[in-house]
């Protein structure tokens, strides 16, 4: 299965029960969660998702189970080529 996701997306991918759409700034209190729990010592902070998210908001998706942020993937583009800089 390929997901495009772009500039024009409004819509939320399901994939077996798990939705895949892009990241919101309501989300950030739970991606906090998730990161913290992940990562201890290179864990991200507040200000470089929010960062992360005014470069690429397209390319900064979350998935969830019910309606619960459980996880999340950046992505970036660097000479034609992709790059996952995040995910948990």
């Amino acid at each position: 299965m390929s997901i495009t996701f772009g500039k024009n997306i409004d819509k939320m991918v399901t994939i077996n029960k798990i939705n895949v759409r892009c990241f919101s700034l309501t989300d950030l209190n739970r991606i906090m969660e998730i990161e913290n729990a992940s990562f201890t010592i290179d864990s991200f902070s507040e200000d470089i998702f929010r960062s992360w998210y005014h470069k690429c908001p397209y390319l900064f998706i979350v998935a969830e189970i019910s309606g619960v942020v459980v996880g999340y993937m950046i992505t970036c583009i660097v000479h034609k080529k992709g790059y996952i800089a995040s995910i948990a």
